[in-house]
C-alpha cells in the first residue's frame, strides 16, 4: 500500500512540475467532455419532445385498444366496419373497471371526416372527437391544447363548439395571426395556460358529414379555440369535436379506438396480458356471451401501432445522426488528448531515461504515466461537469426556440441534465485519456536508457 501511495504522490508532483502541459491536457478533456454531455443532453431532450408529443399532445397515452385491423389498409378504407360497437365498448370498460388500480385515465376516440362550410367557401376536414375531460387528463402538462381561445374542457358549451387547426382557421377567416407578439411560439407554450383572443368572420359555421347509412347530417357550431396541430399538412384540415357532438353528427354510438394512460407503477406488459385474459373470458352484467372471434379486440403499445410508425422512423434517423456525431466528437476529443499527451511525454523523455537509470522498470513508468492521465482526465471531467451544468441551466432559462423539420411549430431548445450522460462522459474521457497515454508512452519505455538521457 505504501508503494502505491508513493506512486500517487510522485504522479501528483509530476503534474505540478509540468503544470502548463497538464493544463493543456485538462483543457482537451474539458472540451471533449463538455461537447459530449451537451450534445447528449440535447438529443435526450429531442427524444423526450417526440415521445411527449405522441403520448400527451396526440393523446396516445400508453396503450391503444381497437378492433384488430382497424388501421390496416382495409380498416382505413372501411372505418365503420372496424369501429367498436356499443356492446364491445361495454366489455372493454368492464375490463377497465377490473384493472382500475393500474389505470390513470382512458378516453374514447372517434375519427371524423366531413366538410366545413361558410357563406363563401367549403373546406374538407379530418379530425378527432373524444371524451374531453378524460383526454385532458391524458394530455397531462399539455392539458391546455389551444394557442388561441379555450380548449374543449374549458368551454362553456362544448356540445355546440369545435376546435380548428390553425391553417384551416385562417382559410375560413378566423385570424389569430393578427394578434401581436405571437409570431414565434413553440409546443412548450401549451404548458402555460393562457386565453389569447382571436377573431372569426362568422360566429357559427356549418359542418356536415355522411353517416354510416349514407345519410348527410349537419350541425351549426362556433369556434372555441384554435390549435397548431404540429404538422403542416394535417393542420390545414384538422377539427376537434366532443364525442357526444360527433356521435350526434354521425348518428352513431360507435368509436374508433380507446387510448389508455397507465399509472406510473403499472407494468405495460403485464397489463396487456391481464387485459387479454379478461377480455376473452369477460361476461358483461347484461350478457353471458363471450367476445366473438370475428370481432377481436386488440391492445397494443402506441409505439408499435400504426400511430407510432413516424415516431419509430424518426427515432431510427435520430439514432443514426447521434451515433455519427458522437463518433466525430469522440474522434476529435481523442486526437486532441492524444496530441497533448504525446507532446507531454516527448518533453519528459529525459525524465523517463533518468527513472530508468534509477531502477524503474518500463511497467512502473507506464503505471506512473497512467496515474497522471487518470488524474488529468478526472480533473478535466470535474471541471467539464461544472461548465456543462452551468451552460445547461443558462440555455434552459433563455427560452430559445428553433424551427423543427417535422413540426410546424417551433421547438424550445433545452438541454436535459442527466446523471447518466455525465457518467458516460466521465467513463468515455477516462478511457480515451488512458488509451492515449498508453500509445504515447509505449515507444519511450522501449528505447535504450542512453538514448533517452541524451534526448533534448
Amino acid at each position: 500500500m505504501a508503494v502505491y501511495l508513493r506512486f500517487i504522490i510522485l504522479a501528483l508532483r509530476s503534474l505540478k512540475s509540468y503544470w502548463r502541459q497538464s493544463l493543456a491536457a485538462i483543457v482537451s478533456v474539458v472540451a471533449g467532455f463538455t461537447a459530449f454531455v451537451l450534445f447528449e443532453g440535447y438529443l435526450q431532450n429531442i427524444y423526450t419532445v417526440y415521445k411527449d408529443f405522441n403520448t400527451h399532445i396526440e393523446m396516445y397515452g400508453d396503450l391503444i385498444i381497437e378492433k384488430k385491423g382497424a388501421f390496416d389498409l382495409e380498416g382505413r378504407a372501411e372505418p365503420w366496419d372496424y369501429a367498436l360497437a356499443e356492446e364491445e365498448q361495454k366489455k372493454i370498460e368492464y375490463v377497465f373497471e377490473k384493472l382500475s388500480p393500474q389505470i390513470e385515465a382512458f378516453s374514447r376516440f372517434l375519427q371524423i371526416t366531413g366538410s366545413l362550410d361558410t357563406s363563401s367557401s367549403t373546406s374538407n376536414f379530418q379530425g378527432l372527437a373524444y371524451d374531453i375531460n378524460a383526454a385532458a387528463t391524458i394530455r397531462g402538462p399539455w392539458k391546455w391544447d389551444t394557442y388561441w381561445g379555450y380548449p374543449m374542457q374549458e368551454s362553456k358549451a362544448p356540445e355546440s363548439q369545435m376546435i380548428l387547426g390553425l391553417r384551416l382557421a385562417q382559410r375560413i377567416e378566423c385570424l389569430p395571426d393578427k394578434i401581436p407578439n405571437l409570431e414565434k411560439y413553440s409546443i412548450d407554450l401549451l404548458k402555460r395556460p393562457q386565453y389569447r383572443p382571436f377573431l372569426c368572420e362568422n360566429e357559427e359555421f356549418q359542418i356536415s358529414a355522411m353517416t354510416e347509412s349514407g345519410q348527410i347530417n349537419a350541425l351549426d357550431l362556433s369556434v372555441s379555440g384554435i390549435l397548431d396541430r404540429g404538422f403542416i399538412d394535417s393542420d390545414s384540415r384538422y377539427v376537434v369535436l366532443s364525442l357526444p357532438t360527433a356521435q350526434k353528427l354521425f348518428n352513431t354510438k360507435k368509436i374508433t379506438y380507446y387510448s389508455l394512460k397507465l399509472k406510473p407503477h403499472a407494468n405495460r406488459k403485464l397489463f396487456i396480458e391481464e387485459f387479454n385474459d379478461l377480455i376473452q373470458n369477460n361476461q358483461t352484467k347484461k350478457s353471458s356471451e363471450t367476445l366473438s372471434n370475428n370481432s377481436p379486440i386488440q391492445i397494443i403499445p402506441w409505439e408499435d401501432h400504426f400511430f407510432g410508425t413516424l415516431y419509430q422512423q424518426t427515432l431510427s434517423l435520430l439514432n443514426v445522426i447521434r451515433n455519427f456525431l458522437i463518433t466525430i466528437i469522440v474522434f476529435i476529443g481523442s486526437m486532441s488528448v492524444f496530441n497533448t499527451l504525446v507532446k507531454l511525454v516527448k518533453e519528459r523523455t529525459a525524465e523517463i531515461g533518468m527513472l530508468r537509470s534509477l531502477g524503474f522498470i518500463p511497467r512502473q513508468i507506464r503505471g506512473l504515466f497512467f496515474l497522471e492521465s487518470l488524474f488529468l482526465s478526472w480533473a478535466g471531467c470535474l471541471i467539464g461537469s461544472v461548465i456543462s451544468l452551468i451552460l445547461s441551466l443558462i440555455i434552459n432559462r433563455l427560452e430559445i426556440t428553433y424551427p423543427s423539420g417535422q413540426f410546424s411549430t417551433e421547438v424550445e431548445l433545452l438541454i436535459t441534465i442527466s446523471p447518466t450522460s455525465y457518467l458516460y462522459g466521465f467513463l468515455l474521457m477516462t478511457i480515451i485519456s488512458v488509451l492515449a497515454c498508453g500509445l504515447a508512452i509505449r515507444k519511450p519505455t522501449k528505447e535504450n536508457i542512453s538514448t533517452l538521457l541524451i534526448h533534448t
